[in-house]
């Protein structure tokens, strides 16, 4: 079985993204590098799948380039060296070429 981690979304459901990263080990083939702003704690969702979006939509809407949000990716990719980065945005304010060239500095900058 082969695993890849949206670092985000982790973090939005309350896992500890590094922590869930070493129990899953190799299995981690890709990380998703993604990063932005985050609820105090996980945020109680709805039943319906209606509401489960309108509530995650307000958060893919205040994603934000790696290195600039709540998300500790450093500790997550320390956690799974062996896996593939992924920068990716689900939704962007900005202009999404820039956004991910600021992902890549980040990474070329933090990711040893």
């Amino acid at each position: 079985m082969a695993l890849e981690v949206d670092t985000f979304w982790a973090t939005f459901g309350g896992a500890d993204a590094p922590a869930l990263l070493r129990r899953l080990g190799n299995r981690v083939r890709a990380i998703h590098v993604k990063d932005g702003v985050l609820p105090a704690t996980p945020p109680q969702l709805p039943d319906d799948v209606e509401g489960i979006t309108a509530v995650m939509a307000q958060y893919t809407a205040q994603q934000q380039p790696a290195g600039r949000g709540a998300v500790n990716i450093e500790a997550s990719l320390r956690a799974a060296p062996q896996a593939l980065r992924v920068v990716e945005f689900d939704d962007y304010a900005g202009d999404v070429f820039e956004g991910i060239a600021a992902s890549l500095a980040w990474l070329r900058e933090h990711d040893a």
